[in-house]
């Protein structure tokens, strides 16, 4: 419980960090067009543990991510909203082996802080099938919850972005079957999108 209140608060800091740069970097020429942009791409994250499961193993899944990014409207400054769908299947190796796959929805606020460069914060759920042996977690039907920070740079004059992201995720399956103690993980993620 300590580190996940550590964990928060940390995120509450680089949330707060990353508000403020952007409102100090408003002054400067922004590319509106680049945060009024849709983005088709590739992810591969990278789920990094910070609790034994009760069969002393770690769940580590490595995700892989198809992304569609859809801006809600055309921003005339420096923020703008969208969502993003990504459908994914992820795997975890080890003592014990085991898949997850489904399709996730995200809610971003996007702040474009230089004409190449836009920070996000996104919340985003969506249902999946999950296989991880774990008396933590009933196998079959759950949902994966995600809270990220993304930084995306668009590559010159190039219709092509690099994105990094960071945040926490938490599968569980809302009680529909016991047990539902919830597997959690810091993500850490790399992808390549093109633009239009």
């Amino acid at each position: 419980m300590m580190l996940m209140n550590k964990t928060y608060k940390v995120f509450g800091n680089l949330i707060g960090f990353l508000l403020f740069s952007t409102l100090l970097s408003a002054q400067e020429p922004v590319e509106k067009k680049y945060i009024n942009m849709k983005a088709l791409g590739g992810f591969i994250e990278n789920g990094i543990p910070y609790y034994h499961l009760p069969e002393g193993t770690l769940y580590r899944p490595v995700l892989f991510v198809i992304n569609y990014h859809q801006p809600f409207f055309k921003a005339k400054k420096f923020f703008n909203m969208g969502m993003d769908f990504s459908p994914m299947i992820g795997f975890a190796a080890g003592k014990y082996k085991g898949m997850e796959a489904g399709l996730n929805g995200a809610i971003i606020l996007c702040f474009a802080v230089k004409a190449s460069n836009i920070l996000s914060i996104q919340a985003g759920s969506g249902p999946h099938y999950f296989s991880y042996p774990t008396s933590r977690q009933a196998k079959g039907f759950i949902f994966a919850n995600n809270f990220l920070l993304e930084y995306r740079r668009r590559i010159g004059s190039k219709k092509i972005e690099l994105n990094f992201n960071c945040g926490f995720r938490h599968i569980s399956n809302a009680s529909t079957k016991q047990p539902n103690g919830g597997v959690n993980n810091i993500i850490v993620g790399f992808g390549v999108s093109k633009l239009w």
